[in-house]
């Protein structure tokens, strides 16, 4: 064979090679690239936390993984709508009116001892020294002093206009999300004196202030404003806040609530329908990013910071406990009994932690957590004598919450539920949520398109090269 056909046929030979790796190469560019790629947990699915409740109609309605009721007051014909804890009182706003108080030393059996009526429907409590603020819907703002929970007396009030829906305290200044009226901000060193210092809004529709959540650090407040998203402001002067940045999505925003990360802001965002999300901004003019939704058949209302995550408010769905991990949201545990969760707040008992939420017409659930998924919060297990790391203590197959539940001993093996059920029950650990995506929610989805092709063109060039040596060789004999 001639030199020329041997470099003709070298050329043809490597092209055809070159064609397909790129073809190859140009395929799989299009995969998307998961660790790059915002995810939403499909959160949990009636088979999965039934509790059998479908199959066998045991314990109705109930949906749970890592944390357990030990106590329920109903306030009839009324709704809680936020609570606070403090120490062994807690606090309710009510739809009635009404700010209730309650006695929770003994957590098992919450009392109503007090209870004081307001002019509006109060939405959201917070405490600041004596005094609980409210933030009263239409009717303003109005402070209470509780120094004497069973003679709470009322201090002041201010209105004018809006639609107070939620407010924090930082020394002497009060922010306030006043719906249709956008934020407002006051100086409260005077009681009896309050000042506006500064007010701003956006006369566009769909724009209601629902929340807001200021990170003390970094002197920046999160305002959750509706169809506009997040909005941020740099507070540092609270007598002029500059508006820095936003985020937005085709929906609502109703709920936020903010921390500080190594300098970095973080939200976490409540969506309604739409589930949440979680979002970063490193200040200034570079856009906040979300790196992650979650979304499941919930209605998410708003946030209490929980451990290495956040409680979420979610509605008909109760109350969920999620973690920010890489790009992910995930879900640790939730309970659902059937109430509508609007709020929620931690409080301490001993060394435990306790949920109290504030569960619409199902008035205060109080929950702790069961670490061994057995039904039983880890303080009944206490209680009850049971193993707080073992789902099943006496080893009859039976859960201890399920024993519990129908008057028989967890610690005698022989002492069993007598269900019509064959085999036993031995409920199955609740299975840990799948990430899924969901091109429904997913707005930030980010293909691994950029590495793969600069890698077809290394190896297109590579090859090219090679091609060009052998030519050469060839010429050379």
């Amino acid at each position: 064979m001639s030199a020329k056909n041997i470099q003709m046929h070298t050329i043809q030979f490597l092209y055809k090679r070159v064609v397909i790796i790129s073809l190859f190469c140009s395929v799989f560019s299009f995969a998307p690239n998961y660790s790059n790629t915002t995810t939403i947990i499909s959160g949990r699915t009636n088979e999965e936390v039934s509790i059998f409740s479908n199959e066998f109609n045991i314990i109705p309605n109930v949906k749970s993984s890592g944390f357990w009721k030990l106590s329920e007051l109903v306030f009839n014909d009324d709704e809680a709508i936020d609570v606070l804890v403090d120490g062994n009182i807690s606090y309710i706003s009510c739809y009635s009116n009404k700010i209730r108080v309650i006695n929770s030393t003994d957590i098992f059996n919450p009392v109503e001892i007090n209870s004081i009526a307001l002019t509006s429907n109060p939405n959201s409590i917070i405490k600041h020294n004596d005094l609980l603020f409210v933030a009263n819907g239409l009717a303003g703002i109005v402070i209470l002093n509780i120094s004497n929970p069973m003679n709470i007396e009322q201090v002041n009030s201010y209105f004018d206009g809006g639609n107070a829906q939620e407010l924090e305290i930082i020394g002497d200044i009060l922010y306030l999300a006043d719906g249709s009226d956008g934020l407002e901000i006051y100086v409260i060193e005077n009681l009896y004196s309050i000042q506006k210092l500064h007010a701003i809004s956006f006369d566009i529709v769909g724009a209601f202030a629902h929340d807001l959540s200021v990170s003390e650090e970094l002197d920046i407040l999160a305002l959750a404003y509706g169809s506009l998203g997040i909005i941020y402001f740099d507070i540092s002067n609270p007598s002029l806040p500059a508006y820095e940045n936003y985020i937005s999505y085709s929906y609502n925003t109703n709920g936020v609530y903010s921390t500080n990360n190594s300098g970095t802001h973080i939200s976490w965002i409540a969506n309604g329908e739409n589930g949440i999300s979680y979002a970063y901004w490193s200040g200034g003019w570079f856009d906040p990013q979300t790196l992650a939704f979650f979304s499941d058949s919930g209605y998410a209302n708003d946030f209490t910071p929980y451990i290495d995550g956040v409680i979420v408010s979610d509605s008909w769905d109760g109350i969920e406990y999620c973690v920010y991990d890489l790009f992910t949201i995930e879900l640790r545990g939730y309970y659902s009994d059937g109430g509508t969760s609007y709020n929620t707040d931690i409080g301490l008992y001993g060394s435990n932690n306790l949920i109290f939420v504030a569960d619409g017409s199902d008035g205060l659930e109080i929950l702790g957590v069961d670490s061994d998924n057995d039904l039983l919060a880890d303080i009944q297990e206490e209680v009850h004598g049971t193993n707080k790391t073992e789902n099943d203590t006496d080893g009859d197959q039976y859960y201890d919450g399920f024993e519990i539940y129908f008057n028989t001993d967890p610690l005698n093996a022989s002492d069993f539920p007598d269900v019509e059920i064959s085999p036993p029950i031995t409920l199955p650990e609740i299975p840990s949520p799948t990430p899924t995506t969901n091109s429904t929610h997913i707005t930030n989805t980010v293909a691994s398109i950029g590495i793969v092709f600069s890698t077809s063109i290394f190896i297109v060039i590579t090859l090219f090269l090679t091609t060009f040596r052998l030519i050469s060789k060839q010429k050379r004999r």
